[in-house]
């Protein structure tokens, strides 16, 4: 089993390796200050704290449940999470692939049309997750 782990993920990793490498020696000759690397971790803190405030609420239901539920409900909880993650992911694949055209409209000030492409995302993604958790039940 662990030489088959191996084989799985040497690849994906080695890829990924290689290409940390060849980020930081085209980095290599760009000059950086205090400043910078200051002002990177200032703007990334938000997103840091937003995080881990989302990894302890999504965490938190394994730990009630834990304690309230039988074991068969965890299994039914879990396997209905997973579905729904499925469900989730899809609808927020699809937010993020409107994100550009969003921030775009959003630069133009065209905002009659952003505020319409809202609404739309808003009731189809609505509609998306009510059918989803129709078709599911």
């Amino acid at each position: 089993i662990k030489l088959s782990l191996i084989v799985l993920y040497l690849p994906v990793g080695m890829i990924s390796l290689c290409y940390i490498v060849y980020r930081y020696i085209k980095l290599y000759h760009v000059k950086t200050t205090k400043s910078h690397y200051i002002a990177i971790l200032r703007r990334s803190s938000g997103f840091f704290l937003f995080t881990l405030l989302s990894i302890v609420v999504l965490q938190t239901d394994y730990m009630v449940i834990s304690q309230r539920l039988t074991p068969a409900d965890i299994v039914q909880y879990t396997v209905t999470m997973k579905i729904f993650g499925l469900v989730f992911f899809i609808y927020t694949a699809i937010l993020q692939a409107l994100w550009p055209i969003c921030a775009e409209l959003r630069v133009k000030q065209q905002w009659k049309k952003l505020n319409k492409m809202i609404g739309v995302n808003i009731l189809l993604g609505s509609l998306y997750v009510v059918g989803c958790t129709i078709f599911i039940y």
